[in-house]
């Protein structure tokens, strides 16, 4: 029996940078800087369901494609810090926790709440458009990520670059 499931090109290059970017060389000649926003979900514990079933099956899929995202996501990530030609947003965290990612104390006010944040990370994507309100803030927090990770990346930098002198 075969069964088939929708996908997209998330299966195969989810972060879509196939055409911009080569693991091992780097950005393409022609690009100077890259911003890349990742909205890819964790993958997180399940209870295996009996022995070979379809969810199985499904599931070993998800941990091989998490695999290859998680190995192209940090060779990325490296590749941009190393040589500073772009930045790789993350979404999913609280301002705060960004600043801690960098080692800075955050300083932040109006901002989303822990809770939506929460929100905007684990909001499940459909073929649907969004009600006006989740719309808001998915765009919001995409804008936040995108403010703290500057912010916070080039106070962290400014820091380092203090304690060396």
């Amino acid at each position: 029996m075969f069964y088939r499931t929708p996908s997209d090109g998330g299966v195969y290059d989810n972060l879509g940078l196939e055409a911009l970017y080569k693991i091992g060389r780097g950005l393409d000649k022609e690009i100077d800087f890259i911003i890349v926003s990742d909205a890819s979900s964790h993958i997180s514990f399940q209870k295996r369901k009996g022995t070979a079933s379809i969810a199985n099956m499904r599931r070993l899929l998800d941990i091989s494609s998490y695999q290859v995202y998680a190995l192209r996501s940090r060779e990325l990530h490296a590749n941009i810090t190393e040589k500073r030609q772009g930045m790789h947003l993350k979404i999913g965290k609280h301002g705060s926790q960004i600043a801690s990612d960098f080692g800075v104390e955050p300083i932040i006010s109006d901002c989303l709440t822990y809770e939506e944040t929460a929100y905007a990370r684990d909001y499940c994507t459909t073929l649907h458009t969004p009600c006006r309100h989740d719309f808001d803030l998915i765009l919001r927090h995409g804008y936040e990520t995108a403010k703290f990770t500057k912010q916070f990346g080039e106070m962290s930098l400014n820091l380092t670059s203090t304690k060396r002198a």
